[in-house]
């Protein structure tokens, strides 16, 4: 395995733009089992709860916390729209019996707290 990509990285490659919009991303790829996937193999050692995880270090880099660099100003709105939904995980985790995101994200974004 060679160098490692990091979680915005991933996230970035399965952010979609329409040709000629770049204030409206589609960011439901960021959510899709492929992108999930592709996270987990690129860790370096595999997570012990590999959705919390993934989780976790999306929403770190939604709000900009624990030294993560932050989304774009327009991917954050965008995927701040798409997480606060119930079942925002679904599609990533469909595999899986796990419940999280089911209740939706309730915190701010790193822009919205400028």
């Amino acid at each position: 395995m060679g160098k490692s990509k990091t979680t915005l990285q991933i996230c970035r490659k399965y952010i979609k733009y329409l040709e000629g919009d770049t204030l409206k991303p589609d960011v439901s790829g960021i959510f899709s089992r492929d992108c999930f996937e592709e996270w987990v193999e690129t860790r370096r050692s595999k997570p012990k709860q590999p959705e919390e995880s993934f989780r976790r270090a999306v929403t770190a880099h939604i709000r900009g916390t624990d030294c993560r660099q932050p989304f774009k100003q327009e991917e954050e709105e965008a995927i701040l729209a798409w997480v606060r939904r119930k079942g925002a995980f679904d599609k990533a985790f469909h595999k899986n019996d796990k419940r999280i995101g089911n209740v939706g994200f309730r915190g701010l974004g790193y822009h919205e707290k400028l």
